[in-house]
């Protein structure tokens, strides 16, 4: 029946959000759902991390410069640091399992791990790229949570360019 609305990918995320986080978290009260956490090498975690690799690959690839995600992966806690790079790595998504939370702030040099809890993440930039911290729970990584933050991030950095 979807199919007939002719949806992108951005509109099909926002309503897989909707029938698979949304209705049943604040409908049904199927909390497990929402908070479920996202498995080490999760492909729904790399769902959200390819909408930003596509657009910047196609952008820093102009300017023979390339793009990563680096993932500090933790049962409570997921970091993804998104870089430019000089030379093309050999891939373009990298995982590593971080015991200590505490690590996650090295990349957020002014933040506190009470923030990471009560914002609910922990954004920002670096000299070679940017970052986001966030609990691990399902509804915080879904595609079209990706969507919302890749905007952000976005506009942040067409705002910076002015």
């Amino acid at each position: 029946m979807l199919k007939a609305f002719n949806l992108n990918e951005e509109e099909y995320s926002l309503i897989d959000y909707t029938n698979s986080i949304t209705i049943p978290w604040v409908m049904q009260k199927r909390y497990d759902i929402a908070f479920k956490k996202h498995e080490y090498k999760d492909e729904k975690l790399e769902e959200y991390i390819n909408i930003f690799i596509k657009h910047y690959s196609k952008i820093y690839e102009q300017n023979n410069l390339y793009f990563k995600a680096e993932i500090l992966w933790d049962e409570y806690a997921i970091g993804i640091y998104f870089k430019v790079l000089k030379e093309k790595p050999n891939e373009d998504i990298t995982w590593k399992k971080e015991s200590n939370i505490k690590n996650f702030l090295k990349l957020s040099h002014d933040e506190t791990i009470e923030n990471l809890f009560i914002q609910k993440d922990i954004k920002g930039f670096e000299a070679d790229g940017f970052y986001v911290v966030k609990p691990n729970e399902y509804k915080n990584w879904h595609k079209a949570i990706g969507y919302l933050d890749f905007y952000e991030f976005d506009d942040a950095i067409l705002k910076a360019g002015r």
